[in-house]
């Protein structure tokens, strides 16, 4: 009984959570509806609804919507007037990164915007390469709390939540995975599995689409065919891939990130055995491009004053990661077991998001 009220508590509150969510986007979306900015809800806000079909039974940490390039200064103006504050400023983000994020201060809630179903991780940016004009142009009308938006087909929306689920390295636990096993119940006689595997090929998704599929048919009993999995499995796939992804379902993969922050470049770094490419990595990060230090240091990068921001930038790898690289240097054993498991995940991740 203990445990039954556990959870419908969490249940109660993750519904009263969502509504005020939901009441909070709907707003954002009716004023998008009225500029004619185009938008697709991505991950929990459409799951919610169209997968679980009780918004009650889908928690979400954040809203994430993708809207078009072009459109994003305008969508950004509509969000701050409703309150938001830029978790980072439009000027301050890296191309890569497709995204901004911003957060409501009395409600609690953070909004994403999305250009791009795809962006880099840790400053590195991988082989996926979703065909973006292609997912606009098969978005199909759709709603979200009877506000008129587009959908993406049920293909681009399960190839998107196994390269989101291969970004994290399965950080969200079972969540994800079963995310992408309810999609596949809710839809299973609409998937067309051939579109599916043909858009992961192009995209270059394929280890990102088998490695979950594989995960969510054996850990969850997703209606996955043998035969499919089998046609886009990844060659020379070695068995010690598949079962310390299958760990990390059951370990804190976000702890050596606690312990070593932002440290995966560091981390690279130490590992390296090739002397002349550790030389070149510690130059790139030493001396990075001056597009780079503009991104950083919000200086033109046509500016004489550009140069005055290297010492900056040695400064501020100093302050950031000088502990972390003397406690390597001096083999701490705590240190070096997070650094080899931070390694670890980043070699899973550089395979399941390479082609």
């Amino acid at each position: 009984l203990e445990v039954e009220q556990t959870l419908r508590n969490h249940y109660l509150e993750n519904a009263c959570k969502n509504i005020k969510l939901n009441s909070v986007v709907k707003n954002i979306l009716e004023r998008f509806q009225r500029d004619s900015i185009p938008n697709i809800p991505l991950k929990g806000l459409f799951l919610s609804q169209y997968v679980y079909e009780n918004i009650a039974l889908r928690s979400m940490s954040d809203v994430d919507l993708l809207i078009p390039e072009q459109d994003v200064k305008r969508a950004e103006k509509i969000i701050l007037e409703t309150g938001f504050n830029p978790i980072w400023g439009l000027e301050e983000v890296i191309p890569e990164e497709y995204q901004l994020g911003y957060y409501h201060p009395t409600q609690g809630i953070c909004i994403e915007l999305h250009w791009n179903l795809s962006h880099t991780v840790n400053g590195i940016n991988y082989g996926i390469k979703p065909d973006i004009e292609g997912v606009w142009k098969r978005a199909t009308p759709s709603q979200i709390q009877n506000v008129p938006v587009l959908a993406l087909t049920i293909e681009d929306h399960l190839l998107y939540l196994c390269i989101h689920a291969s970004n994290h390295i399965f950080a969200h636990g079972l969540r994800a995975l079963y995310d992408i096993k309810a999609t596949i119940d809710r839809y299973s006689n609409t998937i067309d599995w051939n579109v599916l595997s043909t858009r992961a090929q192009v995209w270059g998704g394929l280890r990102s689409l088998y490695m979950n599929l594989w995960l969510a048919k054996k850990l969850l009993q997703a209606k996955v065919s043998e035969e499919f999995l089998k046609s886009i499995e990844p060659k020379n796939l070695e068995k010690n891939t598949l079962t310390f992804a299958e760990e990390c379902f059951f370990i804190n993969t976000e702890e050596p990130e606690k312990a070593l922050p932002q440290a995966d470049g560091l981390v690279r770094l130490w590992k390296e055995k090739n002397l002349l490419e550790k030389l070149r990595q510690m130059w790139g990060n030493i001396f990075p491009s001056r597009d780079f230090l503009s991104t950083r240091y919000i200086v033109s990068p046509n500016s004489w004053k550009i140069f005055f921001y290297y010492p900056v930038r040695v400064k501020d790898l100093i302050l950031r990661y000088g502990k972390i690289a003397l406690q390597l240097i001096l083999k701490d054993s705590k240190t070096i077991e997070r650094a080899d498991f931070k390694h670890q995940i980043d070699q899973l991740r550089i395979w399941l998001l390479s082609s």
